[in-house]
């Protein structure tokens, strides 16, 4: 292995070894398909919870969901739901995962299902079973804010590096 960087090699259009081509390959298949896998999860659940909020009347009476209900009514949350379910789809279909708009979205979809987590726990009466689902999506959605920073701030540093090698090159 030389002692030149992988980029270093790429700008002097030198082949990596195939360590680190594989290497690249495990960062890139870690980094995508995690999120695509998580993405896909949060897509459909977020769907059915809007489609479950719209068809069904008083879904959220039950005293789990007082927390909701107390920041707004049922279709406001459907609503909510649909958005956010539409702007996972986006990302999916898209594939623009580290974006700073999917980072900022990333950052509120994990805000809005650690809200609903915490309101189940603190509202009166016994909790669910399905406690445990939100759970796992409050899980998904703090995974996806965090594989999206470290995926930005990659991408930040590359270009750094890019702008600084450039400036010692002219």
């Amino acid at each position: 292995m030389s002692n030149l960087s992988y980029c270093d090699r790429k700008a002097r259009h030198e082949k990596p070894s195939a360590l680190e081509r594989i290497l690249s390959m495990i960062k890139r298949l870690t980094i995508e398909v995690d999120l695509t896998a998580t993405r896909f999860s949060l897509a459909l659940a977020e769907t059915f919870w809007a489609v479950s909020l719209f068809c069904t009347d008083n879904a959220l009476s039950a005293d789990h969901y007082a927390a909701m209900t107390q920041a707004m009514g049922q279709t406001s949350w459907a609503v909510v739901f649909t958005l956010t379910a539409l702007a996972q789809w986006t990302i999916l279909i898209s594939g623009r995962y580290h974006g700073r708009v999917s980072a900022a979205f990333a950052g509120f979809d994990a805000f809005l299902w650690w809200y609903i987590i915490i309101g189940l726990f603190t509202s009166a009466g016994s909790l669910l079973a399905a406690t445990g689902s939100e759970l796992s999506l409050g899980c998904a959605a703090g995974w996806v804010l965090i594989r999206t920073g470290i995926k930005r701030r990659d991408i930040q540093w590359m270009a750094l590096q890019k702008k600084g090698r450039d400036c010692e090159r002219s």
